[in-house]
């Protein structure tokens, strides 16, 4: 059997229809394993292959048409859908992002690697299957995308930031052509790519997979971008990656001209044909949050708050929309409880940290109030006074920059943290 017959599409064009393709296949199987078991007695009367009643017949009705009676599904319950973040993200599955260029797609799929990487949960959501994550990146470098992961994963505890670097793969194909699809100059019709091969190759020697990052989808796919058919070839391609190596696959995407203007984070936002989205089986968005999300967060509009939506969710009710900025350490989430604070300026919180990592080495850990007590002055180091200070060090807590843990003994109060350390398990001295 030739080369080309291996591909089940090739076959049902050179051959006579569905019947012969298994046919075929079969034959071939049997030249190479001419002594396999099958369900015929050993003295049985060989049948002829294209009897009406040939045990090619039988294969075909089991590989292809059992019932669900044959299937037994009577006599057990299908297995639990499993996640890697709970209603959320689905093991094993296609899905997309959506977005404006520069919204922040990148930095929220770095953000969502590295949880999943670590096991830090995703915007207070635990993750429930962690493990590697492979980033193929075609727009960005590998300095930029260094940069985003060292802002984000500096903050996790120590433990999580090793097993975030241990389980990070990336790939960066800026200026290469990396197209899983293309397209035939002469029948225009899309085609996988021997790179997609290659790709599920190098991919399934990742132990544990949990998820494949395509950013973003328009330079990884051939053929014409408003074409449904032509969608539908790539979301097959993206389909066989996640089924061959066994990870989610998620793809960003730019949202359209009109979503873009209009600000709304819906199925049809997604530049090109529809076909592309219809076919995932989870799609998220973002767009900046309107005027009246940002005045129930407390914001005015142009304080660059972002909606982080669920347009599209096969298994399970759509997560409700979270609200994200900027941040010192990357993407973080905003509430009612933390949207006026200040922002953090990074080199006044650098040396705050710098100060409580400096005194821990001495086993002396601060209050929140006494550690302002201690160090406000304009003329110290920090440069603010006590009531700036104060307030700093209080939005820093609130907004996740420094963690509090409860004074061990007697005589209660909080003790300052930085985010990299371990949680405290013996008591302290408190200055």
């Amino acid at each position: 059997m030739s080369e080309k017959l291996n591909d089940m599409n090739d076959l049902f064009v050179e051959s006579g229809g569905f019947h012969e393709v298994v046919k075929i296949r079969y034959e071939a199987a049997e030249q190479l394993h001419p002594d396999a078991s099958n369900d015929e007695p050993p003295d049985a009367e060989p049948e002829p292959i294209d009897a009406d009643t040939s045990r090619l017949d039988r294969i075909v009705r089991e590989l292809f048409f059992q019932s669900c009676e044959d299937r037994r599904w009577p006599d057990f319950d299908p297995p639990q859908r499993k996640w890697i973040i709970p209603e959320v993200l689905p093991v094993g599955r296609v899905g997309g992002l959506i977005g404006a260029g520069g919204i922040g797609k990148s930095s929220l799929i770095c953000l969502l690697a590295a949880c999943i990487a670590s096991g830090e949960p995703f915007f207070g959501r635990p993750i429930e299957n962690s493990g590697p994550v492979l980033i193929l990146a075609a727009e960005d470098e590998y300095e930029e995308i260094h940069r985003r992961l060292k802002k984000i994963i500096k903050s996790f505890p120590l433990g999580r930031q090793e097993q975030a670097w241990k389980n990070i793969y990336i790939h960066v194909f800026t200026g290469q052509n990396c197209l899983l699809t293309s397209t035939d100059p002469a029948t225009r019709e899309v085609f996988q790519t021997e790179f997609l091969d290659q790709l599920i190759d190098e991919a399934s020697k990742i132990p544990d997979l949990r998820l494949i990052v395509i950013d973003p989808i328009s330079r990884f796919r051939g053929g014409e971008e408003n074409s449904n058919e032509h969608a539908t070839r790539f979301i097959e391609a993206l389909e066989r990656l996640s089924v061959e190596t066994g990870s989610a696959v998620l793809s960003c995407h730019h949202a359209n001209k009109s979503s873009v203007a209009a600000g709304t984070g819906s199925q049809n936002a997604a530049r090109g044909g529809s076909a592309l989205v219809d076919g995932m089986r989870f799609c998220y968005n973002l767009e900046f949050a309107d005027e009246k999300q940002a005045k129930d967060l407390g914001q005015p509009k142009d304080k660059g708050i972002i909606a982080f939506s669920n347009s599209k969710n096969n298994y399970s009710k759509k997560f409700e929309t979270m609200y994200l900025r900027h941040g010192v350490n990357g993407l973080e989430q905003v509430t009612t409880a933390n949207a006026g604070t200040q922002e953090i300026d990074p080199d006044t919180l650098a040396k705050i940290e710098s100060i409580i990592l400096s005194h821990a080495s001495q086993e002396v850990r601060f209050t929140a109030s006494k550690f302002t007590a201690t160090f406000f002055g304009v003329q110290k180091s920090l440069g603010l006074t006590k009531a700036d200070l104060d307030l700093f060090v209080k939005n820093a807590v609130s907004t996740g920059y420094l963690r509090t843990f409860k004074r061990h003994g007697a005589g209660g109060g909080e003790l300052l943290y930085t985010i990299g350390e371990s949680d405290p398990e013996t008591a302290e001295k408190v200055f």
